[in-house]
């Protein structure tokens, strides 16, 4: 199972770095990235290029899943652009680089209605505000999200 799921996560991870995003922290078979840290322009389109690439290296790691596990696998991702707070948070040799705040809260709830919808990659209202001029959006919908207060 690590085997597998470090050669899941160097392809992730290639997606992210190459878009100019960093992996704040892996949580079981996911992971949480930032976006626009180092002031590069479009860092919005970078998050859904990320996203995009994320989905490609996952359908081409589909057919080997299914022959050594069994069954189908797949991607979610959630994309919400916001404000966090950064910085290096903890103490002692646990203490690491990080984002929280209530961005972070919603970009990982915008993840989990992946599942609801049965799609690979959500955007928020405020991620599509960001990208609209510049990004044509194949399906569009209004959801209430458990936790969260607006859409």
């Amino acid at each position: 199972m690590v085997f597998i799921l470090n050669r899941y996560f160097n392809r992730m991870v290639k997606s992210v770095e190459d878009n100019h995003g960093i992996v704040d922290n892996y949580i079981g078979d996911g992971m949480v990235a930032i976006f626009g840290l180092n002031n590069e322009p479009d860092p919005v389109q970078h998050a859904v290029k990320s996203a995009l690439d994320m989905c490609t290296e996952m359908d081409d790691m589909k057919p080997y899943l299914k022959t050594m596990y069994g069954q189908d696998f797949d991607i979610g991702v959630g994309i919400h652009w916001g404000e966090a707070v950064v910085g290096d948070i903890g103490a002692g040799k646990s203490k690491r680089f990080t984002a929280i705040g209530d961005a972070m809260n919603f970009a990982s709830r915008v993840e989990s209605a992946n599942k609801q919808f049965q799609s690979r990659v959500l955007i928020s209202e405020e991620t599509h505000d960001e990208i609209k001029d510049s990004l044509v959006i194949k399906d569009f919908m209004r959801t209430n999200l458990p936790g969260i207060e607006g859409e």
